[in-house]
């Protein structure tokens, strides 16, 4: 058998397996509407702890819209809970970030049935246009790693009413909390978020910053503010970044977090004045909607100004070009950051 007719076959075994999925998914309609299963919005959980935040952000401003709100949070169960590099573990921390938060979880045959017959891709165009008058026709399961990026009208509003910060002391840590005393203390300060490690990769598709773009955004603030730096590549800021920055002296290189710990670090960047954002990552980004300053700031990297106008406060974007970053993996330059 030849490559054309193996790839016809696979296609047209494909086609059938999706009608037969439609059709057992009419068949078994009636008994969500006669309430004998229950018809709820499911979204999907995964990626690290900035992706958390925003999927379950996603859920909940779907749920003040009236819809019964379950998550899928298999992804975190199934063993295949890897960056893209194969490298870091992503594990579950929305609920160490904060205790208070509820996840009700949908698992087990509920969860097949979800998943095997009333997927929905969720684009971001779709994103965009859920508020007050969207219709959701449960059941439905919305997978799609991005679409919570791009959710516009009352996103926002729904981060700062579902998600604080409520920790455990004792899970945070010694080390932790000295810093956090340290930054407390130091203000105004700066946080400074550097992600490398899988973005490197260009099946990821993402810019990679050089020092550049770190010392632009660090140019519109005071050379004398504290400057705190969170990396998973902290040789890179160490051997590229420091040696350029202007009174280095003030820079604290944060080390105490693995990957697994990844909520202390955005603990520690949400208590300070300032973020910059990386240009891949959204660890500064979800720290600058935690941050209760009422002078906050944040440094955001777009290809196109005004693509984050539904952010609140005060954002300055940086647009990205050659002379900041590597642009050769980007895939799409429209795309939020």
């Amino acid at each position: 058998m030849n490559k054309k007719a193996g790839a016809a076959i696979k296609s047209t075994l494909k086609s059938v397996r999706t009608q037969i999925y439609i059709l057992i998914s009419y068949i078994l309609r009636p008994l969500f509407i006669l309430r004998v299963l229950p018809r709820y919005v499911v979204v999907r959980i995964e990626g690290g702890l900035a992706s958390q935040l925003e999927q379950y952000t996603l859920g909940q401003y779907i749920s003040d819209l009236g819809y019964e709100i379950r998550y899928d949070l298999s992804f975190y169960a199934d063993g295949d809970n890897y960056d893209v590099a194969g490298k870091e573990i992503r594990t579950l921390s929305l609920q160490l970030l904060d205790t208070k938060l509820e996840l009700k979880e949908i698992k087990g045959s509920l969860l097949k049935l979800y998943k095997n017959f009333y997927e929905l891709k969720f684009s971001k165009e779709q994103a965009k246009q859920v508020d007050s008058s969207y219709h959701f026709r449960t059941p439905v399961y919305l997978n799609g790693y991005g679409y919570s990026l791009y959710t516009e009208k009352g996103f926002e509003e729904a981060f700062g009413k579902h998600i604080s910060v409520n920790y455990d002391r004792m899970a945070f840590g010694d080390k932790n909390t000295e810093i956090l005393d340290q930054i407390e203390t130091s203000k105004p300060s700066i946080g400074l978020h550097v992600r490398r490690g899988d973005t490197l990769m260009p099946k990821v598709g993402r810019p990679i910053a050089y020092p550049q773009y770190y010392l632009k955004a660090l140019s519109y603030f005071d050379s004398e503010i504290p400057i705190y730096i969170f990396s998973d590549d902290m040789k890179w800021v160490e051997k590229e970044l420091l040696p350029l920055i202007p009174n280095n002296d003030r820079c604290v290189c944060v080390r105490n977090n693995d990957s697994e710990h990844g909520w202390c670090d955005m603990i520690l960047l949400s208590a300070c004045t300032y973020q910059i954002k990386s240009p891949s990552g959204g660890l500064a980004r979800d720290a600058y909607r935690l941050n209760r300053n009422p002078d906050k700031k944040l440094v955001l990297p777009v290809f196109v100004t005004g693509n984050m106008a539904n952010m609140q406060g005060d954002i300055i974007e940086i647009v990205l070009d050659d002379e900041l970053c590597d642009l050769s993996y980007v895939r799409n330059r429209n795309t939020r950051l």
